[in-house]
């Protein structure tokens, strides 16, 4: 069989020295290529297994070495998350969604167990390496490079490599087989939700599971999942035959914790906060923002990054006051743009446009208008809505982020809260209700899911927030205000304690960040925003 004919039908692995050098890719100290050479010989040793892709062929090619794979059905565990409107609050679909993760949690248990009544230990345990095909409601096993016999090693460890992301920092105290349930614990919360992301910065795993039950709360997961992970994670030296028997016979009764967040908590959250960029800025700890910068007319404003930091000064309602020729280049940079967004889509440039940029001169373009650069505003946001808008009756108006990409962001950078600012700015400056349609479709969107994976201004939760609160003000419409104060009450679940300060995770998921874009400067503001419209107290 050629090479060619191999990689038309099966997943072809290739690993590259320089590749993984290049991003610090280890194993628990053995190279990508050895790694991928134990794959091959686990392949060959699991081969009985029906959700371990069976072995095909390896060869090497110049200094890199190559195998081919059965290629498994399905998607890994990320994409799984993603696709579909997987939305338990919705009484329709609840049933049917109950039975998807019911039959696939209880596959994906099922086949650990096989592994490890066997002596199997699988060893690196995560949403990348783990696939769910929907329609048969199984999962298969793939990157088994770290799996072995516990008895022919006599119980040891072989490597330490694990995906961050999906253990504690008790792991190495587990005997191997138990490090795989903990994983297992973890991987099953990574998919309803991201709060296992939050293990990058507490080892502990308590903010994880803070924030997974409040999820779980808000959006009624079934209980019979929350207890299946917290299982598997607080006591993984349990009866895996015991735990897919209780999910056999386990219901869709919802997950429920008691409120414990109220005013005063809310309070005390922002002064801590507060106390924490009070303290930053005395010990002069360095974080990086976006700095405003002095804009020329030479400038470019639709593929430059200028106008960014000056969109930032317009979000925290500051004068923008500029110079007439910078303000007729921002105009001339408007209806260049919807020449090359009407004409010219296929160029490049235009398709690796960041969405981001163009809102940045959206919002500074209606923050200079007059009533005659109105009819240019409009045919600019339309073009917007025409190529980069994703709309579905099911799931509501979306934006990608560029006209290559296949995500869909709700968020204020670059997505639908941006957007729902943006129209909301054109109504008040222009006196016009052409988009109040839109706005309120894009309002049912953003007030459809609740707690997304980061709380940050610009790209995450306290930006739709905060484009809600746009909503209020402008409109003078509360019927929102409530799930305004239920989000603004989750915030804290987003937030670290070092040092006895407060930090919000940005959403790397790997730094504490103090910024107006992503760290504790964006939730103060609009925990302040939400005091002046008397939302909370």
């Amino acid at each position: 069989m050629t090479k060619k004919k191999l990689k038309n039908q099966f997943t072809r692995k290739i690993y590259l020295h320089k590749l993984f050098d290049s991003f610090g890719f280890s194993e628990g100290g053995i190279s990508a290529i050895a790694s991928l050479k134990q794959e091959k010989q686990n392949l060959k040793k699991l081969a009985k297994f029906k959700f371990i892709p069976n072995y095909i062929t390896s060869f090497k090619e110049d200094e890199d070495f190559l195998l081919c794979e059965q290629k498994m059905s399905g998607v890994d565990v990320d994409a799984f998350r993603a696709s579909g409107d997987k939305n338990f609050l919705s009484s329709t679909k609840r049933k049917e969604l109950f039975k998807l993760y019911q039959n696939t949690i209880i596959n994906l248990i099922s086949n650990l167990h096989e592994l490890h009544q066997n002596n199997i230990f699988l060893g690196d345990i995560s949403s990348t390496n783990i696939l769910i095909d929907e329609n048969t409601q199984s999962s298969s096993f793939i990157d088994i490079s770290q799996s072995f016999n516990v008895l022919e090693n006599k119980g040891k460890t072989l490597s330490s490599f694990r995906t961050p992301g999906f253990y504690n920092q008790n792991i190495s105290n587990l005997p191997p087989l138990e490090q795989d349930n903990q994983q297992l614990g973890y991987l099953i919360i990574s998919m309803f939700c991201r709060a296992n992301m939050f293990l990058l910065v507490d080892k502990t795993g308590e903010m994880t599971f803070n924030f997974f039950k409040e999820y779980a709360s808000i959006n009624k997961i079934p209980r019979l999942f929350v207890e299946t992970a917290n299982k598997l994670i607080k006591n993984p030296s349990l009866n895996l035959s015991k735990l897919i028997d209780s999910l056999q016979h386990g219901n869709d009764t919802p997950f429920i914790t008691e409120k414990t967040l109220s005013t005063q908590h809310i309070k005390d959250f922002e002064s801590s906060l507060q106390k924490t960029v009070y303290l930053s800025q005395i010990n002069k700890i360095p974080f990086k923002e976006i700095v405003p910068v002095e804009l020329s007319s030479s400038d470019d404003f639709i593929f430059g990054d200028k106008l960014l930091a000056l969109r930032i000064k317009i979000l925290q309602n500051k004068d923008v006051i500029l110079p007439d020729k910078v303000k007729s280049k921002v105009f001339a940079s408007v209806n260049r743009l919807n020449y090359l967004l009407t004409n010219d889509t296929n160029n490049t440039f235009i398709k690796k446009l960041d969405i981001a940029k163009i809102f940045s001169l959206l919002l500074c373009a209606i923050s200079q208008a007059t009533t005659n650069d109105e009819p240019d505003i409009s045919k600019l946001i339309d073009n917007i809505n025409n190529l980069y808008q994703y709309k579905s009756p099911t799931e509501g108006i979306f934006y990608r982020p560029n006209l290559l990409s296949n995500h869909l962001s709700p968020y204020l950078s670059n997505g639908s809260a941006g957007m729902l600012v943006i129209l909301l700015s054109f109504k008040r400056r222009f006196h016009k209700n052409i988009y109040d349609d839109q706005i309120h479709d894009i309002i049912n969107t953003l007030t459809k899911n609740f707690m997304p994976q980061n709380a940050s201004l610009m790209r995450g939760l306290s930006g739709i927030i905060f484009s809600l609160l746009q909503y209020a003000d402008i409109c003078h419409d509360k019927q929102h205000n409530n799930f305004i104060k239920e989000n603004i009450e989750t915030l804290p679940y987003y937030s670290c304690k070092w040092n006895d300060q407060t930090l919000i995770v940005n959403p790397s998921f790997r730094n504490l960040d103090i910024c107006f874009e992503d760290g504790n400067k964006g939730i103060i503001y609009i925990i302040n925003l939400a005091k002046k419209l008397h939302i909370i107290e």
